[in-house]
């Protein structure tokens, strides 16, 4: 059966307009809705680190020759690089390059230098270890931008602000003393003090704060979280008790109805069986 002329009509102007397909689609590029809402704090985290890539480039070169804490990082990582190749123990190796020798890990923070002893190991047939750790060194410098992005976004940031928060954590300005103990270029640069422990531990504790936030409000992800925690306390342990109290805060100072759950969460973390 045919449909009227005064039916078709109205049918037509009834149907909904179709709306201008983007350029991505059109051209068959699948851009997801979460991606494209990034796109802002993104542009800015990538001016961040190509600004952070460019300023410490020099580093690579001049760190294989090193004048700060960076020997003493260099020889615990070739121990621990030493320990990989040849089988020995690399939880409790002897090093023997100061006086008679130490128990250095009874003591010291073990994460970074196996990292790096790794690294070194797997290098060792092409580069030598000033020169492989000088690199791996430059890219922990250059991704303090990144973790402070991913910690900002798990932190409930919006795109932008976790993007400006990049690149403000790059303006750290370095004024007096305290400069080269804290997070600015001073404590890790050659001309400054060359604290790799510290900068692996920066770069784990955004993120791991982040992912702590995360967990609280909504109780899932409790073991990573919990992981990175403990990560950023092994690689040193003055940021892991930063870590540490910072959580304790974030579980009190929330929401008044919600405060009780997110202490028993934060309570309950290493407790895989806790349904909290």
């Amino acid at each position: 059966r045919r449909m009227p002329a005064a039916t078709k009509a109205k049918s037509r102007r009834e149907a909904p307009t179709r709306a201008p397909r983007p350029v991505a689609a059109r051209w068959g590029i699948a851009v997801s809705p979460r991606l494209s809402a990034e796109v802002g704090g993104l542009m800015l985290l990538g001016l961040a680190l190509i600004v952070n890539a460019i300023l410490l480039a020099p580093e690579i070169r001049i760190e294989r020759v090193p004048v700060n804490d960076l020997s003493f990082h260099i020889a615990a990582s070739q121990r621990l690089a030493d320990s990989f190749i040849t089988g020995d123990s690399i939880l409790d190796p002897w090093v023997s390059q100061w006086a008679l020798g130490y128990p250095l890990w009874h003591f010291y923070q073990p994460i970074p230098h196996m990292v790096a002893g790794l690294w070194l190991a797997m290098a060792s047939h092409f580069a030598s270890a000033p020169a492989s750790f000088a690199v791996l060194y430059y890219l922990l410098l250059v991704a303090v931008p990144a973790c402070t992005y991913i910690g900002a976004r798990l932190f409930g940031l919006e795109p932008i602000a976790a993007g400006f928060a990049s690149i403000l954590i790059i303006a750290v300005s370095e004024v007096g003393d305290f400069s080269r103990y804290g997070l600015s270029y001073g404590a890790y640069v050659r001309r400054g003090s060359g604290l790799y422990t510290q900068l692996m531990s920066f770069d784990l504790l955004m993120p791991a704060l982040g992912l702590a936030a995360h967990s609280l409000n909504t109780g899932r992800r409790r073991i990573l979280a919990a992981c990175l925690v403990a990560a950023t306390a092994l690689s040193h342990v003055v940021f892991g008790y930063a870590a540490i109290l910072s959580i304790a805060i974030m579980a009190l100072v929330g929401p008044r109805g919600d405060r009780s759950r997110r202490v028993v969460r934060a309570a309950c973390w290493f407790s895989p069986r806790c349904g909290c």
